[in-house]
């Protein structure tokens, strides 16, 4: 490892990319994906297997009114998830965390490693927490009819797609973890 804690090279960050360090982030990412379709599917299995109360106009716009919100926050969600990643990953904020650790407590690469976990996972929970809000409304519309007489209602699992999308699209390889830490910290 280089000596100057200003200067972690690539091939430094390579070397802290083990087993050891990588499996845990991904088993998160398979946990939560694999939640969110399980939940998913216990809405698909109880809108097939139930016969459906009878809907009333007041269930639809209380559908309505958390459909809307849901949408809103989504775009706050998506708009703000980046913002947040961006801000945690600023090279200053982790020389800042590096330099504030004892010289024998601290590895500068591990720390590197640490703050794109961090990052990462803050911004899977915030997509996740659209996707549960989604599932939510349609589990209540199964349960209330409404998703039987508006199936437009079952837009609002769009949310639960753009989380497994995300979750597939930054499943967290070595690759992709290197290729955050070039573009995030140029190097």
């Amino acid at each position: 490892m280089n000596d100057n804690k200003k200067e972690v090279s690539l091939e430094d960050f390579r070397a802290v990319l083990t087993p050891e360090n990588v499996t845990p982030f991904m088993i998160i990412y398979i946990s939560i994906a694999t939640g969110t379709i399980l939940f998913a599917a216990l809405i698909g299995f109880l809108h097939i297997s139930q016969i459906p109360p009878t809907a009333t106009a007041g269930d639809s716009d209380f559908l309505n009114t958390l459909s809307v919100v849901h949408f809103v926050l989504a775009i706050v969600i998506y708009l703000a998830t980046n913002l947040i990643y961006n801000r945690y990953l600023k090279g200053e904020r982790i020389w800042g965390r590096v330099e504030q650790k004892p010289s024998a407590e601290w590895n500068p690469v591990e720390i590197y490693l640490k703050a794109i976990r961090e990052a990462t996972i803050i911004r899977l929970a915030l997509f996740e927490g659209v996707a549960m809000f989604g599932l939510v409304i349609c589990l209540l519309g199964v349960m209330n009819g409404v998703l039987q007489k508006h199936p437009i209602y079952w837009l609002n699992l769009l949310s639960t797609v753009v989380l497994l999308l995300f979750v597939g699209l930054t499943f967290p390889r070595k690759e992709y973890l290197e290729m955050i830490f070039r573009y995030k910290f140029g190097r």
